[in-house]
């Protein structure tokens, strides 16, 4: 095992140095959905990645301007030099004049490419004979001037001006600049500030070559700095900016990690005081980020350096599953143990919160994939160590020996205490859940993206002088035109600058800068040359002699104009610039990158801010334009963001819960395990919204950690209260102390991050620091408190533990049950305003009780009813009507009996805010100062023709018997001379029982009217607690039989009641006792056989489900099961059906002394055990057999070859596969001849039958010779 570990840490750590780590800060934000990726296409624009470095004379200082051009002329000249060439693409020190010429030259190299039909109407007006001698005259006086020179050359190609309008709109790429120039070099409005540009070799995201960069700008202004005194030297751009990202990442990122690994190890060491265990301890966490980092490496290139970094808080998570196994070593006996009860909870919890981080893989930030894809994979590793090598290095009795551990007892007492018997706690939870739910629609998004990257000082004060020396006080943006194709992208760069041009005409205060009209498609180029060819074809020559005539006269040489009829005479072709990108001037480049594969074109919008929202309306309506405008849309970004947020906390959620529902096999258990989250959620959002704090694309990983290690804390509380539950464990104490280590080591790690200087860092720290600690409480607090009102309280009183069905089935009972009466209380308003007699209103009340009574009832689904009324009663004579009472819904089946029946009421029924009125409207009576005050109210009813009913028990059997009937009904009816009509009703009580109100089960319910008892026939005149005894006797008779006839395993209830022994302990074991109970059918064969009164002795009982079918349907059988399976035993006698009548006992049948019993029965369990001691068993219980008593085995026999190939199947799948019986050795079965031989030599009878027709099962049943 240790040799294959290394082996594998080699391999890992071999593909994790394949590696490489991205450091773009960028990343952080979202991808837009649509047309384009803002964040891909800024990305390849080159201009965002110059270098401005600002050269300033202090204001105190005595530099003029040379001075400060000599020190922009040494740095320059050592960035050019060999420390800085392999750095630096190119400086721009002086403006280059010689650009502006290569624009000139590009623009009458091309002129017909250029011209549009506006330009030739105004060339119309230039080419006359006056005009052109007035041009002539003019330019003549120009060049006579001062700055002659500077015009001769761009005279001599353009005489007339063709291409003036063309050449002044190149001064609107300069909009926003305010500059002068000193000796060719760009100085602020002031003088103060010399303007430096530096185009680096490499883009923004290189951090290695741009951090080499920054350290050469570093120790340059240092040197400046001491030559020159007063000079202030600063730079700034993108370049140096995610450089200052990264490095404070790293720092921050060490920094805390060193500050949380020194933290946990110091607390650690208190707590186990074992080096080897903090080594344990660290080791997943270690073995998980190695199988990360390799795992990536299979499927990515690089990684983001940052994702990592902040990936280094999930390491709180990952020690927190080695804390779990290790601290739960010093609770179990072996290895195994401590496997067995950890492994389950732990692998869920894995799952959950490795499927929380991983939903972070659909948003729309690639740093936060990176995170997800770092995280979960770096959880998966370290829940594989865990659970297979870490067992290996483990001690029995690990850390057992604590001496005088301080900081253990503190901790032991910290888990220890009752934090679900904490009144002020639990009110305290309570108010910030309520604060929680009002606020938590308040919290914020940060809507400006920039705030979460990192920024020094030194960049700041860059910027700031910069806006304040060359500035504007308007926005400027960037508008991108990009398309694979590159005359699509011109395209649609062109439609661009026409929609800018109608928005300046309707008034929109814009400006904007492009060179659109000297980038033109191809088929354009072609037309526009064939319009110049066309246009000069009958004109040139004309305009040449006209030139040509009033030159000379003017005083020009004669080939003076010679390159403009060049211009005129050259046949042009065109060019594409997908293909001949050298034609292009170099300042071109700072507009447009063009690429094999994607072509994109710069315009650059000046636009005030209350301009913008309709402004871009319109351009992304109407083109196919992206906009880059960090201050406009970090509100769309938040937006994203918060699209992602609610996409995360949903798909966390959805994962947990169905993960929860999958594991644990209950809505219940799921929804218990997924409440803490939900609390501590909404207690969160509040906090955030009191406190101010805003989510942001950071911290939104907030909600990936609370449905993520959230979800661990749950599930582990739930196991050891599930634990408490099915066996009465102590494994919850444990689960506590582990739960507070991960809890510690969670928050630790997150908590530290307080002290990062990087915003995106700092901002996880509070809110999630908080998040834990509320998820801690919550879950040691709610689940408990909740688990053990709906389950575990239930149980230990004796009764099933509620489930969701039976209480959506009591909301469908009552949501009926009040709809009526709000139907009923909308009848007697209605009523009282009609003119219609009492009596008659009352009577058609009194049959819409009738009818709609009994229907909640009726509705429930899980409820088969049977009315038996063999004597023909039709309520026409009135009675004093007796039934026994077990349930409310006694009354509702008796009010459905006939229209013409009222009740006898008490005080809460009649005094009821929901059906008060309805009793007092019926005539029903107000039962108080005993039967005698209202027998006079009563004749008033019955001489109207209504029957009375009464509950002679005067309240509900909690035990479902009937018991000693009041005297009070026999009263009544000899005073008025009523026959007394006994109701007998079954199941009320099983459906809904006194003790559990408001949990409706499954069942058969009905009644059964027996023959109406007329005063004459009591023989003991006025003695009317003998005359209800006599009745009560007479209708326990009734209700026997009844019972006789419904108890018995066709009846649901018995299925159901059986089945809650087996719910939420597991659903596995819930599922396998369900199928096993259907395949037995209930165990009828077994019910048939066994005596209604015996005492039983089951051998083999594993679960106890025979054991607890039998004790129900009759309460006169004492049983004991009996099984060498320890965890069975356990599961058994907590059960709610164990109990005096029903025990258990774990214990090897052939050693236990067996008590003397009425019935034996070995249920499938011979085979477990070898021949010899199958007869010896066999031999032990016949012993014990009381007189007249039977031994029932059921086994297989080998003998039917065709039949046992199945029971063999279903062997080896309880035994291999589900695991659910324990064998020591393969399955010895047995023929039916061994059990007779056996039986004839214990001097026993034997009678065989089949169990079925599938298996080779066969029911033997043994007698003692003589009791026969």
């Amino acid at each position: 095992m240790y040799l294959f570990l290394i082996l594998l840490v080699a391999i890992l750590a071999y593909l994790s140095s394949t590696v490489s780590f991205v450091e773009d800060p960028s990343r952080f934000f979202p991808k837009e959905n649509g047309k384009s990726n803002t964040a891909e296409l800024f990305s390849r624009i080159r201009v965002k990645d110059k270098i401005i470095v600002l050269f300033t004379n202090k204001s105190d200082s005595s530099l003029d301007c040379r001075s400060i051009i000599g020190a922009a002329t040494k740095f320059d000249s050592v960035l050019l030099s060999s420390r800085g060439n392999n750095l630096i693409k190119a400086t721009h020190l002086k403006v280059d004049r010689s650009k502006s010429s290569e624009i000139t030259d590009y623009i009458y190299n091309n002129l017909p490419i250029f011209l549009e039909e506006n330009d030739y109407r105004r060339i119309d007006s230039l080419i006359s004979t006056d005009s052109v001698r007035l041009f002539l005259s003019k330019g003549m006086a120009s060049l006579l001037s001062p700055a002659g020179s500077a015009i001769s050359s761009y005279f001599s190609k353009d005489p007339l001006g063709m291409a003036t309008p063309l050449l002044a709109s190149l001064r609107e790429l300069q909009s926003g600049m305010q500059y002068n120039i000193v000796d060719d070099h760009l100085f602020s409005a002031d003088n103060s500030t010399l303007l430096y540009i530096v185009d680096p070799l490499s883009s923004s995201n290189d951090i290695k070559r741009n951090g080499e960069l920054l350290d050469l700008f570093d120790s340059l202004k240092v040197s400046l700095n001491e030559q020159y005194s007063g000079l202030e030297v600063e730079y700034m751009g993108a370049p140096f900016a995610t450089v200052y990202n990264a490095r404070q990442i790293k720092a921050d990122t060490w920094v805390t990690m060193t500050i949380a690994m020194l933290l946990i190890i110091i607390v650690l060491w208190l707590a186990f005081r074992r080096f080897r265990d903090i080594l344990l301890l660290l080791l997943p966490a270690l073995f998980g980020a190695l199988f990360s980092l390799a795992i990536i490496s299979l499927f990515k290139d690089s990684v983001s350096a940052i994702a990592v970094g902040a990936g280094a808080t999930v390491m709180g998570i990952a020690l927190s599953y080695s804390i779990h196994i290790v601290s739960h070593m010093k609770h179990v006996n072996n290895v195994e143990q401590m496997l067995e009860e950890l492994s389950y909870p732990l692998t869920i919890g894995s799952f959950t919160t490795i499927g929380a981080f991983a939903g972070l893989l659909f948003t729309n930030s690639s740093l936060l994939q990176d995170f997800g894809l770092f995280s979960s994979i770096a959880l998966v590793g370290t829940t594989l160590f865990s659970l297979i090598f870490l067992p290996h290095m483990l001690r029995v009795g690990n850390g057992t020996e604590r001496g005088d551990n301080v900081v253990m007892t503190l901790i032991d007492k910290i888990t220890k205490y009752k934090y679900e018997k904490s009144g002020v706690l639990i009110l305290l939870i309570l108010l910030l859940f309520a604060i929680g739910l009002f606020f938590s629609p308040k919290v914020n998004f940060q809507s400006d993206m920039m705030a979460i990257n990192y920024e020094p000082d030194v960049l700041k004060e860059a910027q700031k002088r910069y806006a304040d020396k060359f500035g504007s006080t308007e926005s400027k943006v960037l508008l991108l035109s990009a398309n694979p194709d590159t005359d699509s992208a011109l395209s649609d760069y062109r439609s661009c600058d026409s929609l800018l041009s109608v928005l300046k005409n309707e008034g929109k205060m814009i400006e904007s800068s492009s060179v659109s009209r000297l980038l033109i498609p191809g088929g354009v180029q072609k037309e526009r040359i064939e319009r110049w060819n066309e246009y000069w074809s009958a004109r040139k020559e004309n305009l040449k002699n006209i030139i040509g005539r009033e030159s000379v006269g003017i005083g020009f040489s004669g080939d003076a104009f010679n390159d403009f009829f060049a211009i005129l005479d050259n046949n042009y072709s065109g060019f594409k610039l997908s293909q001949e990108r050298e034609k292009l001037p170099e300042l071109m480049g700072e507009w447009c990158e063009l690429s094999d594969s994607t072509s994109l074109f710069i315009t650059q919008l000046f636009i005030k801010n209350d301009s913008k929202k309709e402004v871009y309306d319109r351009l992304y309506e109407e083109t196919n334009t992206v906009i880059v405008d960090r201050a406009h849309f970090a509100g769309l970004w938040a937006t994203s963001v918060k699209d992602d947020f609610y996409f995360i906390l949903t798909l966390c959620s959805l994962l947990v819960f169905f993960t929860l529902l999958i594991s644990y096999g209950r809505f219940e258990l799921a929804a218990l395990a997924f409440l803490p989250m939900f609390v501590s959620w909404v207690i969160i959002l509040g906090l955030m919204a009191l406190l101010g704090i805003e989510f942001n694309i950071v911290n939104i990983l907030l909600s990936t950690f609370i449905f993520g290690i959230g979800d661990d804390f749950s599930i582990f509380v739930l196991d050891g209260l599930q634990g408490e539950y099915a066996r009465r464990s102590s494994i919850l104490s444990s689960h506590k102390s582990a739960i507070f280590f991960s809890t510690f080591t969670v928050i630790v790690g997150m908590g530290v991050l307080i002290f990062a200087k990087h915003p995106a860092l700092r901002s996880i720290a509070l809110i999630s620091t908080v998040g834990m600690i509320a998820v801690w409480f919550v879950a040691l607090t709610v689940q408990p408190i909740v688990f053990r009102y709906f389950f575990t309280s239930h149980v230990r009183k004796g009764l099933p533990p509620y489930t969701l069905s039976g209480l959506l089935l009591m909301l469908l009972t009552f949501s009926v049950f009040v709809t009526g009466c709000i139907v009923a209380a909308i009848f007697i308003s209605i009523s009282v305003i009609l003119p219609i007699p009492g009596r008659y209103k009352r009577a058609a009340f009194h049959k819409f009780l009738s009818v709609f009574s009994f229907l909640p009832v009726r509705l429930s689904p899980s409820v088969k009813i049977f009315r038996e009324n063999p004597y023909k009663e039709n309520f026409s004579k009135p009675a004093v009507i007796v039934a026994n009472h077990q349930s409310f819904i006694d009354i509702l089946m008796m009010l459905s009996l006939s229209p013409k029946v009222i009740m006898m009421t008490n005080s809460w029924v009649w005094k009821s805010p929901v059906f008060g009125h309805i009793v007092r409207y019926a005539g029903f009576l107000y039962y108080k100062d005993g039967v005698e005050a209202h027998i006079e109210q009563v004749r008033k009813m019955t001489q109207q023709g209504y029957s009375v009913i009464i509950f002679p028990e005067g309240t509900r059997s909690s035990d479902l018997k009937i018991h000693r009937f009041r005297k009070g009904a026999f009263y009544l009816a000899e005073k008025l001379s009523l026959d007394i009509l006994p109701v007998v009703l079954y199941g009320n009580g099983h459906l809904v029982s006194k003790l559990q109100p408001f949990y409706v089960k499954h069942g058969i319910i009905g009644y059964r009217i027996l023959p109406r008892i007329t005063n004459s026939s009591f023989t003991n005149d006025g003695d009317y607690s003998i005359r209800g005894k006599q009745v009560c006797n007479y209708m326990r008779d009734e209700y026997q039989i009844l019972r006789q006839r419904f108890d018995n395993t066709q009846n649901s209830y018995f299925y159901h009641s059986v089945i809650l022994n087996y719910i939420y302990k597991g659903p596995v074991l819930e599922w396998y006792m369900r199928v096993k109970i259907k395949m037995e059918r209930c165990y009828a064969v077994f019910d048939e056989i066994v005596p209604k009164e015996a005492r039983i002795t089951d051998i083999g009982c594993g679960y106890g489900p025979l054991c607890f079918m039998l004790g129900l349907l009759s309460e006169k059988r004492s049983i004991l099961g009996i099984d060498y399976d320890k965890e069975k035993i356990e599961i058994a006698e907590n059960s709610y059906m164990a109990g005096e009548r029903i025990r258990f006992q774990q214990a090897d049948a052939l050693l236990f002394d067996l008590p003397e019993s009425d019935v034996f029965i070995l249920n499938d369990m011979l085979h477990y055990l070898p021949k010899e001691s199958q007869r010896r068993l066999l031999e032990r219980v016949s012993e014990k057999l009381a007189t007249g008593g039977i031994v029932i085995v059921r086994d297989a026999d080998k003998s039917d070859e065709r039949k046992h190939i199945v029971t063999r199947m279903s062997e080896w799948f309880s035994i291999k596969v589900l695991k659910f019986n324990k064998a020591n050795q393969d399955p010895c079965f047995i023929e039916r001849e061994d059990v007779e031989k056996w039986a004839s030599e214990l001097g026993c009878s034997v009678d065989a039958m089949k169990n079925d027709k599938i298996t080779s099962n066969t029911i033997y049943l043994l007698r003692k010779r003589g009791d026969e």
